[in-house]
């Protein structure tokens, strides 16, 4: 039986080999020493947001760049996205 965490990380693991077009990718793997380049971390971005309903922090993957850091932010931003308190309805953001 598969945990959340690994859930998570398949997720984040398949959405990262789709935008480089790459088969397998390795925790400690660099996404723009891949040959990813601003174009594709944002399009990366969109899908995981999308896709796990997260707001992804991009410096996670500017700065530190590997599917691990994307994996561990993702998992932070899904932490904060169930636990934040939800605005009231009809109120502007």
């Amino acid at each position: 039986m598969s945990s959340a965490r690994d859930d998570l990380e398949e997720t984040v693991r398949e959405e990262w080999c789709a935008v480089l077009d790459i088969s397998s990718a390795e925790p400690g793997d660099d996404f723009f020493e891949l040959g990813g380049n601003s174009l594709q971390a944002a399009r990366l971005v969109e899908r995981l947001e999308s896709r796990l309903g997260i707001e992804f922090p991009l410096e996670a993957l500017f700065v530190e760049g590997t599917l691990q850091a994307v994996v561990t932010a993702c998992a932070g931003a899904a932490t904060v996205t169930v636990t934040a308190p939800q605005a009231e309805s009809g109120v502007a953001r």
